[in-house]
């Protein structure tokens, strides 16, 4: 496997709950699209690998079109990568072509089935969206590798059970599933406007480290962070359907690894 980036920074920058948005590293810059597809077969064949991983924050929806538009049968390599629920991956076609292209994995980050977290958070992204490109997705073959975040600013155990039923429906189309409980950064633009999302306060979680990276949150309600992770480990890894998604990436490999693991979901 051979990590490649394609771009620099995110070219969203405004989910609130990502550090990205609060105070980006890099300015955002990309490379050429056109470029893309040929660099990929050409360090293929220079280091002989099977796989390469674009580490983008998010790939570019220009080079999504750009890989599709080239796209070789059979794949003269294959690739994964993150990428946003966008409105492109709608399309089957476009979708079918990038599994020609050699895709065998995308990462997305959906966080939330709850459309009314997902709005607050800014994430923009639709369910309806999200439901069309998952479908397509399975279709082309291409797994999918979801993350979700319980435990964010205004989310309420009503959101929580709304994403617990948004994955059981759709847990034939998703492949692997990551589920964490959200940290949210120093410098949030959730702190903006606290009492918005119901923080009453949010300090550092250490007071020691002038250079920590994450605030604890005091929600105005009993959803906390306990809260979400008893949820967690009770009601969403309860769940029979989405237990047998977790299953599938075998303990001591991360989510770069579960696309050895894609070839046998296919």
């Amino acid at each position: 496997m051979l990590p490649l980036s394609s771009s620099r920074g995110c070219y969203w920058q405004r989910c609130l709950f990502c550090p990205e948005a609060a105070a980006p590293v890099h300015r955002y810059t990309a490379s050429s699209p056109a470029d893309l597809p040929l660099l990929m077969r050409g360090l293929a064949d220079r280091y002989g690998v099977r796989y390469l991983q674009l580490t983008d924050n998010a790939v570019p929806v220009n080079m999504l079109k750009a890989l599709a538009d080239q796209a070789e049968s059979p794949a003269h390599f294959n690739w994964f990568g993150f990428v946003r629920f966008e409105p492109i991956l709608e399309d089957a076609c476009l979708v079918a072509r990038l599994a020609q292209s050699g895709c065998r994995m995308l990462q997305l980050g959906l966080e939330s089935g709850s459309q009314r977290v997902l709005d607050l958070l800014d994430k923009g992204v639709q369910l309806a969206s999200v439901e069309r490109i998952l479908a397509n997705l399975k279709l082309a073959g291409i797994a999918s590798y979801l993350y979700i975040m319980l435990g964010t600013p205004g989310e309420t155990e009503d959101d929580a059970e709304q994403t617990l039923t948004f994955l059981e429906a759709h847990a034939a189309e998703i492949g692997f599933l990551n589920l964490s409980i959200m940290n949210l950064p120093r410098a949030s633009g959730l702190l903006d406007n606290p009492a918005q999302y119901g923080i009453v306060d949010a300090a550092p979680i250490d007071s020691d480290a002038p250079l920590g990276l994450y605030r604890r949150i005091q929600p105005d309600s009993n959803w906390d962070h306990t809260a979400a992770r008893r949820f967690l480990e009770r009601r969403l890894l309860g769940s029979a359907v989405i237990r047998a998604i977790i299953n599938r990436t075998p303990p001591l490999f991360t989510s770069n690894h579960a696309v050895f693991f894609a070839e046998s979901e296919r």
